[in-house]
Formats: C-alpha cells, sequence, structure tokens
C-alpha cells in the first residue's frame, strides 16, 4: 500500500535527520538511538524482515553495551501487552518494534521540549504516531491525511516537498501515478 510505504519512508528518513542533527550537536545518546532504530519503519511494512531487524538491534544494543535501555523498554512493552508473548514471533517482533520506535520518538520530544528545540520538538510530535499506524491497516487512510495536516500547521512544505523528491528517486514506480499530489 503506497500510504503505509511513504510513512515508513518519511519516518526512516526523519530518524536520519534526527541522527545528523544528534551528532553536529554532540548529543550521543540520541545520535545513537536513531542509527539504530531508523530501519524500523521498513521492517514494520515488510520490506525487511521484523524478525531479521529485531535481531539486529539485540547485537546493536549488545555491542553499544546499552542492554539497560532495551531492558526497560522490554518491561514497558510487557505491561502494557500482558498476554502478548515473545513465544509468537511474527506479531511480537513488529509491535516491539513499533513500540520501541515509538517511546524512542517521545522521548526526542522531551527531550526536544527541555532543550527549548522547538522545531525538532514539532517534528517529533509530527512522527511519534506513525509507527503503530504503520500496523493497523485500518487507521492508515485516516492517518495518512492527519500527517499532510500535521505538516502544513508546522510550516513544513518544504521539508515535504523535499522528501517527496527523494520518495519518488527511491519508488519510481509511484511517479507515474503521482499518488502524492492525489491526497491532501
Amino acid at each position: 500500500m503506497f500510504e503505509k510505504k511513504f510513512l515508513a519512508y518519511i519516518l526512516h528518513i526523519s530518524l536520519l535527520e534526527i541522527r545528523d542533527k544528534a551528532y553536529n550537536s554532540g548529543n550521543r545518546r540520541m545520535y545513537w538511538l536513531s542509527v539504530l532504530l531508523n530501519n524500523i519503519p521498513f521492517s514494520l511494512i515488510d520490506e525487511y524482515s521484523a524478525k531479521e531487524e529485531y535481531e539486529m538491534i539485540i547485537r546493536k544494543v549488545e555491542e553499544m553495551k546499552i542492554n539497560s535501555w532495551l531492558e526497560a523498554r522490554e518491561r514497558e512493552f510487557y505491561s502494557r501487552y500482558p498476554g502478548l508473548s515473545a513465544n509468537d514471533l511474527s506479531v511480537f517482533e513488529k509491535k516491539f518494534l513499533a513500540y520501541i520506535l515509538y517511546t524512542t520518538i517521545l522521548e526526542i520530544r522531551s527531550e526536544a521540549n527541555e532543550q527549548k528545540d522547538e522545531q525538532l520538538f514539532l517534528f517529533s510530535r509530527m512522527l511519534h504516531g506513525i509507527p503503530f499506524i504503520l500496523l493497523d491497516n485500518t487507521l492508515i487512510m485516516e492517518e495518512y491525511k492527519v500527517f499532510f495536516t500535521r505538516v502544513d500547521e508546522i510550516g513544513l512544505n518544504d521539508w515535504l516537498k523535499e522528501k517527496k523528491t527523494g520518495f519518488y528517486k527511491r519508488y519510481p514506480a509511484y511517479l507515474s501515478e503521482n499518488y502524492l499530489d492525489k491526497i491532501k
């Protein structure tokens, strides 16, 4: 579905932009979290395997020695979804990946608020709901339209235009249909 692919692309590219901003400002924690998580959006729509992405995150967490961060996310996740078991990996992996991405974007938003970084605050506010939306086919069209409204409200239309260009370069098959100009 085009809308899911576009929102996954936006989330991926946004995490790369957050990574660059964190690197330039010397914020090592946000830098490494965005490096760790930037491919999750694609695993939520099956462009990449959720199982492989989940295993890669576990390896990177161990390499980066931030096991306590992941353990805290796991505890939060299990308290939020008590009936979900790691034994049902197909559901667990995707939902857990969406959850850690969602909570990390909330962390970024909170930190942006503390640092009085209004642009990053608004940016993360615009993005934080996307991970779970990518898992739910019933809400995608409504949330897709809400995304465009938020972009307009916070004045990121030029940013979005740049992202549309990048999306069409990555997925040229969608260019002929001009999907992005049909929905607003």
